[in-house]
């Protein structure tokens, strides 16, 4: 019986601490599940550091996109300037391309000045000489002269264009007379008159002969004004016998002059006007 009692406070004994070997503490569970949700908090802090990650990413490459598409704005701009300057140097080619080589010019004078009388010895300095001056740059490729003059005897007259190189081409010399050389000498030629309000034209294309002109008039009549013959090709007579047709390819630019030079002191002259058409350059 005793020994019963033992056996029986031994096995009471032992059955409280089996019993703490098998049942779960909560306080132990509830840490546990609290470590599980710090670790599922740091799960999804990761995952939040990885989508921060990956925005950081995407950013850059919206960056980068913003880079790249600068630089293609940038290249467009280049590409774009590249153009301008190629158009800018077209229009400058298409510039060049378009200069004139012959420009028309019209140069006009009105001296109203007088001739010296009776002083024509068939040089430039015994002349009065009206200058006109061109500032266009080109080359001649045809000239029509047209004069206003006052005169009372036509046959003292003479007439000459001189170009910027010094080249001469006479319209007229002494008109109506058989001169035997230009020195203003003998006498008469055309009796008719000259009227600056019927100027004269000269061209080689087109007119009549300078040197019949008004020789189908009589002494107080007025050549253009009584005849209608007011456009005349040229005739040098007995002086220089420089053309208009021969100053073709000269150099415009420069100072041309239209002199007009008296032979005979008893009737006086006067050289009113002058326009110098230079490849149609005039209305």
């Amino acid at each position: 019986m005793t020994l019963f009692r033992i056996f029986f406070v031994l096995v009471l004994m032992s059955f409280p601490a089996c019993y703490l070997v098998v049942e779960e503490d909560p306080m132990n569970a509830d840490d546990d599940d609290s470590a599980s949700d710090d670790d599922d908090s740091v799960s999804d802090d990761d995952d939040s550091v990885s989508d921060d990650d990956d925005s950081a990413s995407d950013d850059d490459d919206s960056v980068s996109d913003d880079d790249d598409s600068a630089s293609d704005d940038d290249d467009d701009d280049d590409s774009a300037s590249d153009d301008d300057d190629d158009d800018s140097a077209s229009d400058d080619d298409d510039d060049d391309d378009s200069v004139d080589p012959n420009p028309g010019v019209c140069a006009v004078a009105n001296p109203g000045a007088a001739v010296p009388s009776g002083a024509y010895d068939g040089s430039l300095a015994s002349m009065y000489c009206e200058p006109l001056t061109v500032l266009e740059v080109g080359t001649v490729g045809s000239v029509v002269i047209e004069v206003g003059v006052e005169h009372t005897w036509a046959g003292d007259m003479t007439l000459k264009l001189v170009s910027p190189s010094g080249a001469i081409a006479t319209l007229v010399s002494r008109p109506g007379m058989a001169e035997s050389d230009d020195d203003g000498t003998g006498c008469c030629g055309s009796q008719a008159g000259l009227d600056s309000q019927f100027p004269l034209t000269f061209d080689e294309l087109t007119g009549f002969d300078a040197e019949t002109m008004g020789v189908s008039l009589s002494n107080g009549q007025t050549i253009c004004e009584d005849d209608g013959e007011c456009a005349f090709f040229p005739n040098a007579g007995a002086a220089t016998t420089g053309t208009l047709s021969g100053l073709v390819g000269e150099a415009i630019e420069g100072i041309w002059q239209v002199c007009m030079g008296d032979a005979n002191s008893t009737d006086d002259g006067r050289l009113f006007s002058a326009e110098l058409n230079l490849n149609g350059g005039c209305p």
